[in-house]
């Protein structure tokens, strides 16, 4: 590894995850230092704003100074002033962006500049972006290099991919890049860790995925830095995958959790929030520090800053840690009426008074979905009639994310229209799963929102779906244990047994076995089921029993499109109530139903064409 790629983040411990996160994190800084370094001399680099993020979560401006970095600008349409003869542009692979990057190279051609260009495309190369760049006659003039940005740690026990509109892009638009850049990512996991025993999942793009994977793996495509492993991994039992599409009823409920909360009241991205300044640094404390290499990428001038961006990390305040999987209303009447009113806004009985009152957008289609997942379908009068009213309200320019929401079967009427009725069903049987896997508790059942004993604590009485079915294949005796708890608490009226489980010592990990014991519940929701076990060239041994019980294991759960803040706090709690598994969290992204409908509405309409960015 270059000298002068060096780790001081504390944040990760490898120890207690099982997989070294902090790896994760210096391959993609290595990587980004080997394609800059192909760039000699000093240089401009032009960035996708989308990036900005992902990339501070990986390294900083200090670290990209020291390697040749003078200047930082936007990647956006207008003039590029670069005062350096390199000119690098780094960006994902969007059409939008090759013609503004030969839009760039024609200007400056045509008034006499001369500069060497290279473009660096995450998480690979493109052959449609050489296409593009040729047809704009400027392929010739640009070195084009891949940047294999994969999985970016968050917390110790979270890594995403931090790709913007996963969801969007798989189910809506077809667009299945995602779930190939999923499938590289957990590749590189095996590589690191060995085979994955067992793969488990539910749902048509998870089995994809899944397939996929193990084609990717039989291809044998080699790595610089990277073992090829062709042996079952003894860190890790199993790998589940939850389709985000398998579950819209979770994201579409307001999280209940200190951290959760946050992202639906001011909104998280890449771990950072944004705050008016005098928040987060009071008057006496602010200018005072000359950190810089803590700084994430920036390419705003200071001095026009109205908000201050603060990072939610259990590295950076460790109070954080200790409240960002509590339930709110464990922290006070403020928060948990706040939180309340929230929660009141889904009684769909209330949606029209809502939409009088000017509403959030965002709020009542996230209302219109939740009605029509959790009862099968809205009557069609019904429907129609809240479509107006929103339409008349919000405008007709929503009217495209209605027709999108129908086209996910994500707002549906009850009986379908006969122009829908080939389609096949997604339709989710979501009143017999509710009995079947317990999805709603009473307080009696489920502990208190201080001492929870199960993890429906996340929503104060609900079970997310999705963390229930990864109950079901790595904590099946949480799952049993809810059932026989119910019924040990009919007829007694407050549930005894159950209300002192938080003082029950942890569960012992049990052999990862598949679905059994769940066939028939899980075959009554849409989509196939996975089921995949790995042997390996190098393995003897197959199944459940390839572990000892004493030895300690990971099981990694994959979000395909996403996961809430709510269903990583359920996972931890999972954890902490189990003795010889660990979980590592990984995402497409970090998602809420805020951001999944912001996904699906409108662009906003861009603004006047200024100077392509400002300066680090």
């Amino acid at each position: 590894m270059p000298a002068s790629v060096n780790s001081d983040d504390t944040s990760v411990k490898p120890e207690e995850s099982g997989i070294d996160v902090l790896a994760l994190k210096e391959l993609a800084k290595r990587s980004l230092l080997e394609a800059l370094n192909s760039v000699n001399g000093s240089k401009t680099l032009v960035l996708d704003p989308s990036l900005v993020g992902p990339l501070g979560l990986v390294t900083d401006v200090a670290f990209l100074k020291q390697n040749g970095l003078d200047k930082m600008f936007w990647l956006e349409s207008g003039p590029l002033n670069a005062p350096t003869p390199n000119i690098v542009y780094l960006c994902r692979p969007k059409i939008k962006y090759a013609k503004i990057i030969a839009d760039h190279i024609r200007k400056h051609t045509a008034a006499g500049d001369k500069h060497i260009y290279t473009l660096i495309l995450t998480p690979r190369t493109s052959t449609l972006i050489s296409q593009v760049l040729e047809e704009e006659g400027v392929l010739g003039e640009i070195t084009i290099l891949p940047y294999n940005l994969q999985f970016i740690p968050l917390e110790d026990d979270v890594i995403s991919l931090e790709h913007e509109n996963a969801f969007k892009e798989i189910w809506l638009d077809g667009d299945e890049t995602a779930l190939y850049n999923s499938a590289q990512a957990l590749l590189t996991i095996q590589r690191l860790y060995g085979l994955f025993p067992r793969i488990l999942g539910k749902g048509e793009h998870a089995e994809r995925l899944a397939r996929l994977l193990i084609r990717l793996n039989s291809q044998q495509i080699t790595t610089p830095g990277l073992p090829v492993s062709q042996g079952v991994s003894e860190k890790i039992d199993s790998l589940i995958i939850v389709e985000r599409r398998a579950d819209m009823v979770t994201p579409m409920l307001t999280q209940l959790t200190y951290e959760g909360l946050i992202d639906e009241l001011v909104g998280v991205s890449n771990t950072y929030v944004e705050l008016p300044a005098n928040i987060v640094s009071p008057p006496s404390q602010a200018n005072t520090s000359g950190d810089t290499t803590s700084q994430a990428l920036n390419t705003t001038p200071v001095q026009a800053e109205k908000k201050k961006k603060y990072q939610l990390s259990s590295a950076t305040d460790p109070l954080f840690k200790e409240l960002r999987d509590v339930n709110f209303a464990v922290l006070g009447s403020l928060l948990s009426s706040t939180a309340k009113r929230l929660s009141s806004d889904y009684e769909l009985t209330h949606l029209e008074d809502l939409v009088a009152e000017g509403a959030d957008r965002r709020t009542i289609l996230r209302m219109m979905v939740l009605a029509s997942v959790v009862s099968g379908g809205i009557k069609v009068k019904q429907l129609e009639s809240l479509k107006r009213v929103f339409l008349q309200t919000y405008g007709y320019e929503l009217l495209p994310t209605l027709l999108s929401l129908e086209s996910l079967q994500l707002l549906q009427s009850n009986p379908l229209p006969p122009s829908q009725a080939h389609l096949p069903s997604m339709k989710l049987p979501f009143t017999a799963l509710r009995k079947q896997l317990r999805l709603l508790i009473e307080e009696s059942e489920g502990g208190t929102d201080a001492m929870p004993n199960d993890i429906s604590y996340v929503y104060s009485g609900y079970a997310p779906l999705s963390i229930r079915l990864v109950q079901c294949v790595a904590q099946m005796n949480a799952v049993l244990a809810s059932f026989n708890a119910s019924d040990s608490g009919k007829g007694k009226g407050k549930g005894k047994d159950v209300s002192q489980a938080s003082e029950m010592p942890k569960m012992n990990a049990h052999p990862i076995v598949g679905w059994k014991g769940f066939e028939d519940v899980i075959n009554t929701i849409p989509g196939p089921t996975v089921d995949i076990t790995q042997t390996g060239i190098e393995s003897k041994a197959q199944g459940p029993s390839l572990f000892p019980k004493e030895q300690s294991t990971t099981t990694v759960v994959f979000f395909l499109g996403g996961c809430t803040f709510t269903e990583i706090t359920a996972i931890r709690w999972m954890a902490k109530r189990t003795r010889g598994r660990r979980f590592m969290i990984a995402t497409t992204g970090v998602v809420s139903g805020n951001s999944l409908i912001e996904s699906l509405l409108p662009a906003a309409k861009p603004k006047t064409a200024k100077v392509a960015g400002g300066s680090s």
